[in-house]
C-alpha cells in the first residue's frame, strides 16, 4: 500500500507541473523564466501548507483547500519565517493567482465544489488586504534607511570626474593584458558602471542587460535598453553618451572579440551570460576612487533620483507623471543631451532637501511676552479702515461678539 506522502506527490505534482507550464512565457527572457519558477514554487508551498492536518488519504479530491481557518494562519506562518510584509503580500498574491487558475481549470478528480472555491478566493483576498496594511509602514522604514545612507552630491560629482579620467587607462590595460584576464576586465566594468550610474541612476539590470546590438544601433549616441525589470511600466531605459564615451564602448567591443565574440551582452561574463557581480565591481571601483561609504547601485539610484526630483520646479514636482516615472523617454537626441546635462548639474550643486526646523521658544517666557516681542508681518503697520476712528473711552467694550446675536456696544 502506498503511503500518504507518496499519494500526495502523485496527485499534486502533475497538476503543479501543468501550472508551471501555464505561467511560463514561451520565448521570454531568462528573468521571466526565473519569475515563472518562483511563482510556481510559491503556489506549491501554499498547497503543501493547506495539506497540514488533513487526515484523509484522498488528496486527489483537493478538498483540503477548503480549510478557511488554515488560510488565515498562512501569513502568520510566513512572518515566523522572517519574511518582510511586502514578501508576505507577494506570497499570498501568488496563492490567489493559483486558486483562480484552479477555479477555471480544476483537475479531473477534483471533488471541490465551485461554491467552496469561491469561499477560498474570498478568504485569500481578505488576507491579502490585511497583509497590505503593513506594507506601507515597511516601505516607509525602508525609505528612511535609504535616506540615512544617501550618497552625497559631492561624491557623485567626484565619481564622474575620476572615472572619466581612469576609463581610458583601463582600456589600455585590457589591450596589453591577455585576452581572458578577469581583473582588468572587471575593473573596467566597475568604473564604467559607476560612471553611468552616477549620472542616470540606472538599476543593475539595466547595465547587465544592455546588449552589444543596442550599443551598435545607438542613434546619435543614444542607447535604448529594451530588456530590464520595469520595461512594462516605464518603457525603454535610455543612456545618452557623448562622442568620447561612445568611443570607449566601441573600443571595448573590439577588445571583447578577442575572447568572447559570440556573447550578446555588453557587460559580459567569460561564458554565454551577463556579468553576475556588477555591484561588487562598482563598489570596488568606488573604494579605489577614495569615495566615502560602500553604496550599492540602488543607493546611487536613490541619490540621483532625489537630487533630480528636488531640482525640478514646484509645479513639476507636484505632477503625478513626474512622481511615478523615473525613466524619461527622449523623443530626439538633442533633448536627450539636454536631459543628461540636467542630471550632471544636479550632482554639481548642493540642494537643500528640507527647510531647517523652527527654533523652540525660550524657556521661562510667557505667551504674552512672546506675542509682544513678535514683529508684525513684513513690518507693515496694522490696517485701518478709512473713516474709522477708535474710541478714546477705555471703558468701551463689545458684547455678544461671536455669539451669533446682534453686537451691542456698551459704554
Amino acid at each position: 500500500m502506498l503511503c500518504s506522502s507518496h499519494l500526495c506527490s502523485i496527485c499534486t505534482n502533475k497538476y503543479m507541473e501543468d501550472y508551471t507550464v501555464f505561467v511560463t512565457v514561451r520565448g521570454g527572457t531568462v528573468k521571466m523564466a526565473e519569475n515563472a519558477i518562483s511563482k510556481a514554487s510559491r503556489a506549491k508551498a501554499f498547497v503543501k501548507f493547506m495539506m497540514v492536518g488533513w487526515t484523509e488519504v484522498r488528496y486527489w479530491t483537493w478538498e483540503f483547500l477548503a480549510n478557511l481557518q488554515l488560510i488565515k494562519l498562512y501569513p502568520v506562518l510566513l512572518k515566523k519565517f522572517g519574511l518582510a510584509p511586502s514578501t508576505i503580500s507577494l506570497y499570498v498574491g501568488h496563492a490567489l493567482c493559483f486558486v483562480e487558475y484552479f477555479f477555471d481549470t480544476p483537475p479531473h478528480h477534483c471533488r471541490l465544489a465551485k461554491g467552496k472555491l469561491k469561499q477560498v478566493q474570498r478568504e485569500l483576498k481578505k488576507v491579502l488586504r490585511m497583509a497590505g496594511r503593513t506594507v506601507l509602514g515597511r516601505q516607509v522604514e525602508v525609505k528612511q534607511q535609504k535616506q540615512q545612507r544617501l550618497v552625497i552630491w559631492e561624491a557623485l560629482a567626484t565619481c564622474q570626474s575620476l572615472a572619466r579620467a581612469k576609463i581610458p587607462e583601463l582600456l589600455d590595460d585590457i589591450e596589453k593584458a591577455p585576452p581572458r584576464d578577469p581583473p582588468t576586465r572587471y575593473r573596467f566594468f566597475g568604473y564604467l558602471g559607476a560612471y553611468i550610474a552616477s549620472i542616470y541612476g540606472h538599476r543593475t539590470g539595466v547595465l547587465t542587460c544592455m546588449r552589444v546590438k543596442e550599443v551598435k544601433e545607438a542613434l546619435g549616441y543614444l542607447i535604448n535598453v529594451r530588456d530590464h525589470k520595469t520595461l512594462r511600466k516605464f518603457g525603454l531605459a535610455q543612456i545618452f553618451l557623448d562622442g568620447e564615451e561612445y568611443g570607449w564602448c566601441k573600443r571595448w567591443l573590439e577588445l571583447k572579440k578577442r575572447s568572447i565574440a559570440t556573447n550578446p551582452y555588453f557587460f559580459s561574463s567569460f561564458g554565454k551570460g551577463q556579468a553576475k557581480d556588477m555591484v561588487r565591481y562598482v563598489r570596488r571601483a568606488w573604494g579605489e576612487m577614495g569615495l566615502p561609504g560602500s553604496p550599492s547601485l540602488l543607493d546611487i539610484r536613490s541619490a540621483v533620483a532625489t537630487y533630480n526630483f528636488e531640482s525640478n520646479k514646484k509645479e513639476e514636482r507636484e505632477k503625478v507623471a513626474t512622481q511615478e516615472r523615473f525613466y524619461v523617454l527622449h523623443k530626439t537626441v538633442a533633448l536627450a543631451g539636454k536631459m543628461r546635462q540636467r542630471f550632471i548639474l544636479s550632482s554639481l550643486e548642493e540642494k537643500e532637501l528640507a527647510a531647517p526646523p523652527p527654533s523652540p521658544p525660550p524657556v521661562g517666557v510667557s505667551k504674552e511676552e512672546r506675542r509682544r516681542k513678535q514683529p508684525h508681518a513684513d513690518n507693515c503697520p496694522p490696517y485701518k479702515e478709512k473713516g474709522f476712528q477708535p474710541s478714546k473711552n477705555p471703558r468701551k467694550k463689545i458684547e455678544n461678539e461671536g455669539k451669533g446675536g446682534p453686537i451691542k456696544v456698551v459704554v
